[in-house]
């Protein structure tokens, strides 16, 4: 919490802190005129306080550094001296019980933080003292509520903590949270580099910091003003996110939960306008959501790769705001010399896909952007790359370790041999493949299409089911990177650098099966298709809607509405509640079992339908497909053997209830 809190940039005309328009209010020879009876006021006028914080703004905005005096009651309508100052030191008398101020850390227009101790444990901290003092407006006072609330909701090494919050002895509010010493994001990239840091070093580290932005964004909780002075490197190379004094709050229980209520007011710019997405810099809060976040992180790391912004910024609010929504992202020139090397192209679209103008286009979450980058590691050899050098080209794909063994009864297979113990119940994990599984709870839902849908069909009869077993399943759908590691070139769909991340589709259920044997085999882990009760709960993770996650099918998949008839690259839409991607549209999943024409109309545990004689059954629509079709509810039929534009499949570890594996 001790880096730069806001630190003054240009104003709103371009110029820096300082410029003609500020320096017109300070150097005003007139004065305030005095009230008659200044002992008659109990409390100054709205009008009156905001006449000071005016005339106090613009002094700050000065070329002196001067601390604001508290004011007292009978002050506030006496004349303002101008040319007075205040000794910074006289800041330290604050006092704030149980704590000591030390020094002073950085200073913003919004709030002075101060490196601190506390007395009664000896503990550095950081004491962020909000500017206003007792006469903190409304909006300053909520924004500072929010940030106590923000904080204390999240739970992550990569988020600072706050410790307390109170009023300082002069009326001031503080908060007190974890003390970090390091550098701001761009200060610590500017002199890792010369101390040898890579490319990879700089992939890794974005990855991290989304990664900590991912647990706000799982809180329902948007950052709205990331930028490098609000992400500190500590003294091991560890990113710290602070300052949420802008966050947005999605409220869960709002008819419409993403995105939700606002406390600012459309029109208005929020967050630091340089690394603000298209529909910040509009004023749009409709729009602004978890993508906006991943739109800043985007900035961010094109600075740290090209060394300077994706567009001018040095320009007049209104000709930065057009660059921002409309100037496409500047590509380097062939051979110019960049901070870390030339891009691999793999980095530069996973850079230009958070860069996008277009919020869904995006990827949707930061989690789902930190998931891209740890593939283009994992994807390239990087660690030792130095600037100037190309990543090393990938051959033959990813690396093999790992996947997916299918255990269905009808296939008997056996897996007496596969001992690997499965992870720690109620965790995640992820696979030597880059894939991420996350733990689904044994549990009871309503499967089918309920009354309410008006799209419901006759074989998607509403019914109660209830899971026995736990079992994690893939985050996202197999690609064709991994699919070509373990199957090789069998398939005409071959991966490349290009498209390694996009969902593999033209895959029949016998494909997929085999995909499961061959990596299981390796894994040493019981992998496997989902059922389609297992499908259908992880997919609704808890809703009773058409559709899971925001309701809302183009943010929370691509189907044919999207206007593309190719499947799309994995996690670039919103994930549902489990934090499973594109379980509506991009392709259609194979599940385990057979096609039936009615589900049951009562209530069943742990259902499989195997009948040879039946197609397969897949589940949840693809881009080639209408919105009714990639339903939580809809299911096609489609022979097992068949391999169809549109129709993939995702994984599932764990043994079903009703999927047993046969013993030797």
């Amino acid at each position: 919490m001790n880096a730069k809190d806001s630190t003054p940039g240009p104003d709103l005309t371009g110029q820096p802190s300082g410029s003609d328009s500020a320096r017109a209010i300070t150097e005003s020879p007139t004065k305030l005129p005095t009230t008659t009876h200044p002992e008659t006021l109990s409390e100054p006028s709205p009008a009156q306080v905001q006449l000071r914080q005016q005339i106090l703004a613009a002094r700050r905005a000065g070329t002196r550094d001067a601390i604001i005096e508290t004011l007292s009651v009978s002050q506030i309508d006496e004349p303002i001296d101008l040319d007075s100052d205040v000794e910074p030191d006289e800041a330290i008398s604050k006092s704030i019980e149980g704590y000591r101020l030390v020094r002073e850390i950085s200073r913003g227009g919004q709030a002075t933080v101060y490196e601190g101790l506390d007395e009664g444990t000896r503990r550095r901290v950081a004491i962020k003292i909000i500017i206003g003092g007792r006469y903190l407006s409304s909006r300053a006072r909520a924004r500072f509520e929010r940030e106590v609330r923000t904080l204390a909701r999240l739970d992550h090494p990569g988020v600072v903590g706050v410790l307390n919050k109170g009023r300082t002895s002069d009326g001031s509010f503080y908060l007190v949270t974890d003390f970090i010493e390091g550098d701001p994001l761009d200060l610590y990239l500017e002199r890792a580099r010369t101390e040898g840091m890579t490319q990879a070093d700089v992939v890794r580290l974005f990855a991290k910091i989304a990664t900590a932005v991912e647990e706000a964004h799982l809180q329902r909780i948007i950052h709205r003003d990331l930028k490098p002075s609000n992400i500190l490197v500590d003294k091991r190379g560890e990113p710290h996110v602070l300052d949420f004094g802008l966050a947005r709050l999605i409220d869960p229980d709002a008819p419409t939960p993403w995105p939700a209520r606002e406390v600012t007011v459309t029109g208005n710019v929020i967050g630091s306008l340089p690394w603000a997405s298209p529909e910040q810099a509009r004023g749009d809060i409709v729009q602004l959501g978890a993508a906006s976040d991943v739109y800043a992180l985007g900035v961010m790391l094109y600075q740290a790769l090209i060394g300077q912004f994706p567009y001018p910024v040095a320009c007049p609010i209104h000709e930065l705001t057009r660059n921002i929504c409309e100037e496409s992202p500047r590509v380097p020139k062939a051979g110019e010399p960049l901070p870390f090397g030339t891009i691999p192209q793999l980095l530069w679209e996973i850079n230009m896909a958070a860069l996008a103008k277009n919020a869904a286009e995006r990827p949707a979450t930061a989690g789902a952007f930190a998931m891209l980058l740890t593939e283009a590691l994992a994807g390239r050899h990087v660690a030792k790359s130095r600037p100037g050098r190309r990543w090393p080209a990938r051959s033959g794909g990813l690396v093999v370790v790992g996947l997916v063994l299918i255990v269905i009864a009808v296939l008997r297979v056996d897996v007496s041999s596969h001992t690997r113990p499965l992870p720690h119940p109620f965790s995640s994990f992820q696979n030597s493949l880059g894939m991420k599984f996350v733990l689904i709870q044994a549990g009871a839902f309503n499967m089918g299409a309920s009354a309410e849908s008006a799209a419901g069909s006759l074989d998607e009869a509403w019914h109660k089911v209830r899971l026995t077993q736990a079992f994690y399943i893939a985050t996202t759908e197999v690609t064709r990177g991994q699919y070509q590691a373990v199957m090789g070139n069998r398939d005409a769909q071959a991966a490349s650098s290009d498209n390694a991340h996009v969902a593999v589709d033209r895959i029949s259920r016998d494909d997929a099966l085999e995909f499961c044997r061959r990596l299981s085999s390796t894994e040493r882990r019981p992998y496997r298709l989902p059922t389609e009760a297992e499908w259908e709960y992880a997919c609704r993770a808890e809703t009773v809607g058409d559709f899971s996650g925001t309701g809302k099918i183009l943010e929370m998949g691509w189907i044919s509405r999207s206007g593309r008839d190719q499947p799309r690259r994995i996690a670039m839409k919103r994930p549902n509640d489990y934090g499973l991607y594109d379980t509506h549209g991009n392709v259609a999943e194979w599940c385990a079992d057979d096609y039936i024409e009615s589900l049951r109309e009562k209530s069943v545990t742990d259902p499989l339908h195997i009948d040879p004689a039946s197609p397969g059954v897949i589940r949840g629509g693809s881009v080639l497909d209408s919105a009714d079709r990639c339903r939580s509810a809809s299911r096609q039929p489609l022979a097992a053997a068949e391999r169809q534009p549109g129709v993939g499949f995702r994984v599932v570890v764990g043994h079903s209830a009703s999927v047993v594996p046969s013993q030797k």
